[in-house]
């Protein structure tokens, strides 16, 4: 190849190059801006990332916020389940060693001797025999009918004070056109046995031939406020002045709109009121009256916080929201929460001496504060704490009042009747009817606490207020 060819054919690839340089140059460019894209677009990314990161946070905070205050909601009318305790591999009934459980034989009321004339099988003649054997069976009288009586009552003239007077025939009542004997029968089949109204009405039917309407029943418990209306309000009296008392609510429907009935009890009574709200001013309208350095055992709930007399919470309650937890950090809280909780029970059942019980008191209140000083991690256990912390020196309350109680569960035992006859017959159908539930479910309970009688309490209560009715004319 000659100079001149050669050195065509450098410049053509020279050509070439500058060519293929070029383009690079252009496809470099086309790169660096894809590339500032991307990342401008990767920044963009990077910026939503962390704001969807925050904002889920947040929601989630939110969430676990709103199950909590959902569970605290729910746990104002429902109680929670309780975690399935272990079976045990023993057999039911008596368990050996144990003192065995008999019926005791009445006293005999009437004795018959039962033989045969003639054999069963074959209609022979049978001898009658010196071997016997005896058995006692307990068994109830033949039901009675409903007597119906007609009264002529006359209208006498006192001459001392000038005034019209009649008798009073016994076992009836003033303003009310049935008997005692079943008034009382319409009020524990009600209140005791907790029956629905039709229930009552079949009952009375079957068993005494009265034909009776669901309304007639209702009706005669309505008329129980002439007769019970003095001795609830006495009632109501005597638990607001008591130095101890204990106070519970759970739900109730009337006319088809939830509401809520109270209960506020001391060891020999029990009062209810039903209301529409469960505001504050309920506990103060009950407890109004009462002295300052009364002790009030409740639960947590808020509107028992602000009234003006010393507060007991409950430990049981405490312990169960403990027991709840699942960290090993909360199970560690309520092994420590049980031992203080039995060290108090010990104290509180020994003979009060005050300066003893200041004393337990001072050592407790600084326990107490440990347990609310802890770090912990564990969100079960740190709602436990918290918990602690909110009721303070409320949790040993008791120490410093003789006969007091650590749990409220003298309310969830009285409360529980009205929490059955509601599950029973779903409430309430007039407010007139929630007051009548209240009054007489009050004068059931505390006959029951003071360890009267239902029926002999009922009468005497009837007999009094009928006395003073026809008194005052």
């Amino acid at each position: 190849m000659t100079v001149p060819e050669e050195l065509l054919s450098l410049r053509r690839e020279m050509r070439e190059l500058r060519q293929r340089v070029a383009r690079a140059e252009r496809s470099n460019a086309q790169l660096r801006l894809r590339n500032n894209a991307l990342l401008k677009e990767q920044l963009l990314l990077s910026a939503e990332n962390e704001r969807l990161v925050r904002e889920n946070a947040e929601l989630k905070a939110r969430l676990d916020d709103t199950e909590d205050h959902k569970n605290t909601l729910a746990g104002m009318i429902f109680k929670p389940n309780t975690r399935q305790k272990p079976t045990m591999d023993r057999p039911v009934g008596g368990q050996p060693g144990h003192a065995a459980h008999y019926r005791t034989t009445p006293s005999i009321d009437r004795r018959i001797r039962a033989y045969l004339s003639r054999c069963p099988r074959c209609q022979a003649k049978v001898a009658r025999a010196q071997h016997v054997y005896t058995r006692v069976v307990e068994d109830t009288p033949a039901l009675s009918p409903t007597v119906a009586t007609e009264y002529t009552i006359e209208k006498q003239r006192c001459a001392a004070c000038h005034r019209t007077v009649s008798a009073t025939p016994q076992d009836t009542l003033p303003y009310c056109r049935f008997g005692a004997n079943l008034m009382i029968r319409i009020l524990t089949l009600r209140y005791e046995s907790r029956l629905p109204l039709n229930r009552i009405a079949g009952l009375l039917k079957r068993e005494h031939g009265l034909s009776i309407s669901e309304g007639a029943i209702q009706d005669a418990l309505f008329r129980t406020e002439r007769f019970f209306g003095e001795r609830y309000r006495t009632i109501a009296t005597e638990i607001a002045r008591a130095p101890r008392k204990h106070a519970d609510e759970t739900s109730w429907r009337t006319k088809g709109k939830n509401g809520w009935a109270w209960l506020c009890a001391t060891d020999r009574a029990a009062l209810y009121t039903i209301e529409e709200t469960r505001g504050k001013g309920v506990t103060e309208e009950i407890l109004n009256g009462s002295p300052p350095d009364s002790l009030l055992v409740v639960d947590d709930y808020a509107a028992y916080k602000n009234l003006p007399l010393k507060r007991q919470s409950c430990w049981a309650h405490l312990l169960r929201a403990a027991r709840e937890g699942e960290s090993d950090e909360a199970r560690d809280f309520h092994r420590r929460l049980a031992l203080v909780f039995k060290e108090l029970s010990d104290i509180v059942t020994r003979r009060f001496v005050r300066a003893d019980r200041r004393a337990a008191h001072a050592a407790y209140a600084a326990k107490i504060g440990s347990f609310i000083g802890e770090t912990l991690i564990a969100r079960d256990a740190k709602k436990v704490q918290t918990r602690i912390r909110n009721q303070g020196t409320h949790l040993i309350e008791a120490l410093l009042h003789t006969g007091a109680h650590l749990t409220n569960n003298h309310a969830e035992r009285q409360i529980r009747p009205l929490a059955v006859l509601r599950k029973i017959t779903g409430g309430s159908r007039s407010r007139r009817g929630a007051e009548t539930t209240a009054r007489n479910m009050t004068i059931v309970q505390t006959l029951a606490l003071q360890g009267i009688d239902l029926v002999d309490g009922i009468r005497a209560l009837l007999t009094v207020s009928a006395q003073k009715l026809v008194r005052e004319g």
